[in-house]
């Protein structure tokens, strides 16, 4: 089942939203991007897909869930899915300016363990938050207030 959440209404979705997929999608090149990155600061890495390697917040480590990871996927230019865990979390998304800014949200509604909705909403609060995002070749980072999260690419 795939709920339409309103932006304002986000706050009581990130409790649904334990698994987070999301994609980059450009120009398909491996230049980097975002903000200091050398190459399109707002090129939408297009169909491709990164892991988590690393999260942290408020600058210490931030252990995931067991058996979890956060994975973004970005399937078409202005499309954003990720999963962190428990539920699958889609939104329209621009890379405008060094910063991802995420709209219209879509979620599935999966109960799960309380950690892996935390983590979800962990996720959720990072995005809605209009963080920066850095691509380095296979390597992305996404930037928030508090919280940061390293991702690799996943070759197919």
């Amino acid at each position: 089942m795939t709920r339409r959440i309103p932006y304002a209404r986000l706050a009581l979705a990130t409790m649904l939203t334990a698994a987070v997929t999301s994609t980059l999608a450009g120009c398909g090149g491996r230049a980097k991007a975002g903000p200091g990155g050398g190459g399109a600061v707002d090129a939408w890495p297009t169909g491709r897909t990164f892991t988590s390697t690393a999260v942290t917040e408020r600058g210490q480590d931030r252990p995931l869930a067991p058996g979890t990871q956060i994975t973004f996927r970005f399937p078409r230019e202005g499309e954003l899915s990720v999963q962190a865990g428990c539920n699958y979390l889609g939104a329209k998304a621009d890379v405008s300016a060094g910063r991802i800014t995420v709209s219209e949200f879509a979620s599935t509604a999966m109960a799960c363990s309380n950690d892996r909705m935390q983590q979800d909403k962990f996720v959720v609060d990072l995005l809605s938050g209009k963080p920066t995002w850095r691509l380095d070749g296979t390597e992305l980072t996404i930037t928030g207030t508090e919280a940061e999260i390293r991702l690799t690419e996943r070759s197919s």
